[in-house]
């Protein structure tokens, strides 16, 4: 016993020696895969949550949908212009990862792509948050010397809706504890990304995967709502406090769930019952969902496996906007 209890020990010890070498080989050899080049946010100490100031790195998937660059700015925003030029005519555009710009280039995303529509500047202040994250990013602008008059907000219906009186949200998360595990790694171990993304650029052993649920499609795992009035009412409510200073355009960024999953037609009842709430209380409201259904396949403006916009998406969202702006 004493011989097996040793054996065991060595083995074990073996393991984890093997481990963080493999761990420091794949971080210095192959730097792409070190999980500290992934992008993430910060709440700075006077509240902000923001991203890495001064700071580019090249943000990917292991899916394989996209490779980019990402520049965060001076004030921990992702653009290249700063805000402080603006003019009153200029346009802001606040929103989450959709409207961030997740996985295209900086010049393809749709506030990007709006400026050179617009005989204007576009600002984009966006950082994955809720409505009072936007309304805070806002704030963070002015406090800075923007002169902030115009905003579009990107109102994400996946997962921007909530109950803010009780900070209760209206969607539940579609993950299991297999997620969690995968999602630890992911962010601590360069030679689980490595593997990971071996997976997933091979037909064979990614088919295999998921069918012994290794791996799992992102749609799969995306946010589904909870039809609540109250929370619709509360959404609509913080919006319309927030931009009561401001001219201002609601861009709706339909769920995902709309048209894959088994939560359809509770998400298109949310849709349509948050788009009527808004345009109730006077906010012009550019709604994409019907848009986006008129091509026949909704889906074919998001990456293949990863639920945001490509830049056919972003293109097409601009134009939308621009048209939209246009007739005011």
């Amino acid at each position: 016993m004493k011989n097996l209890s040793r054996n065991m020990l060595l083995l074990l010890a073996s393991i984890i020696v093997s481990f963080i070498l493999l761990e420091g080989l794949i971080r210095l050899l192959f730097p792409i895969y070190d999980p500290s080049g992934q992008i993430l946010y910060y709440r700075m100490d006077d509240g902000w949550c923001l991203g890495p100031k001064d700071v580019k790195l090249i943000h990917w998937t292991r899916t394989g949908d996209f490779k980019v660059p990402v520049t965060f700015n001076r004030y921990g925003l992702r653009d290249s212009k700063d805000f402080q030029n603006a003019t009153e005519d200029d346009l802001f555009v606040v929103g989450d990862s959709f409207s961030f710009g997740w996985g295209v280039r900086e010049e393809d995303r749709y506030s990007n792509v709006l400026e050179s529509l617009l005989d204007v500047s576009v600002y984009n202040v966006s950082i994955p948050n809720d409505l009072l994250g936007y309304e805070n990013l806002l704030q963070y602008a002015l406090k800075n010397g923007a002169d902030v008059r115009r905003v579009i907000v990107g109102v994400c219906m996946a997962n921007d809706l909530k109950d803010y009186e009780a900070d209760k949200p209206m969607y539940k998360i579609n993950v299991n504890k297999l997620a969690n595990i995968k999602s630890f790694f992911e962010r601590h171990s360069a030679a689980y990304i490595a593997l990971a993304t071996f997976l997933h650029h091979n037909q064979t052993l990614r088919k295999l995967a998921y069918r012994l649920g290794v791996l799992e499609r992102t749609i799969v795992v995306s946010n589904t709502n909870i039809y609540s009035e109250k929370a619709l009412k509360s959404s609509v409510n913080k919006l319309k406090e927030m931009l009561l200073a401001f001219q201002s355009y609601i861009l709706i960024i339909p769920s995902q769930s709309l048209w894959a999953g088994n939560n359809k037609e509770t998400e298109s009842k949310v849709h349509e019952r948050f788009v009527s709430l808004l345009r109730e209380v006077g906010l012009s409201v550019i709604d994409l969902r019907p848009i986006f259904e008129a091509g026949g396949d909704p889906l074919q403006y998001h990456f293949k496996e990863n639920p945001h916009w490509n830049e056919k998406g972003h293109a097409l969202a601009a134009r939308v906007i621009a048209a939209h702006i246009g007739r005011k």
